[in-house]
């Protein structure tokens, strides 16, 4: 158990580190409006920060909403069924949501491996393309499991067991 309560501790500050990505991707839009309306021009490379801030926050919070069943849920059918249904839907969710994230995360680590020292850049940054890969095959692997532990959490929280 002590396993699981440092992976949801981990999964919190993923979250709270995703969180400052959206900031931080709105700072820099803020940054670059303020400083085109000063000089005229815009800040170098804002469009690429912005579009990697923005994008690795939704990748950081990924894991925190798969291991606590936050992520898209059928709310209305559950609300309506009768409790034990509710908890074989919420089963077969968790059952769906660890396929899914294992299914993106072999195809992101099947496009990491296939990048693995490419030559590629990002066009105003430079940041080598196979990083930006290996970066989004770990959050993935993460979120894979992070989706298992939302299976578990569903017995954590005695959902199961009413």
């Amino acid at each position: 158990m002590r396993i699981l309560q440092c992976f949801d501790r981990a999964t919190s500050r993923l979250l709270m580190l995703a969180a400052t990505c959206f900031v931080g991707g709105a700072g820099v839009t803020i940054a670059d409006i303020l400083y085109r309306s000063v000089s005229g021009s815009n800040v170098a490379s804002a469009i690429e920060i912005t579009t990697l801030l923005v994008g690795l926050g939704a990748l950081l919070s990924m894991p925190p909403c798969y291991a606590s069943l936050e992520h898209i849920t059928a709310k209305m059918i559950t609300e309506v069924v009768a409790k034990e249904s509710a908890k074989r839907l919420g089963i077969f969710g968790a059952l769906l949501s660890i396929a899914f994230a294992g299914m993106i995360f072999f195809f992101a680590l099947l496009g990491a491996l296939e990048r693995f020292n490419s030559v590629q850049v990002t066009p105003d940054l430079k940041l080598e393309i196979w990083w930006l890969w290996i970066i989004l095959a770990a959050s993935l692997g993460l979120s894979f499991i992070a989706s298992i532990r939302g299976l578990f959490h569903l017995f954590d929280r005695n959902d199961i067991h009413g």
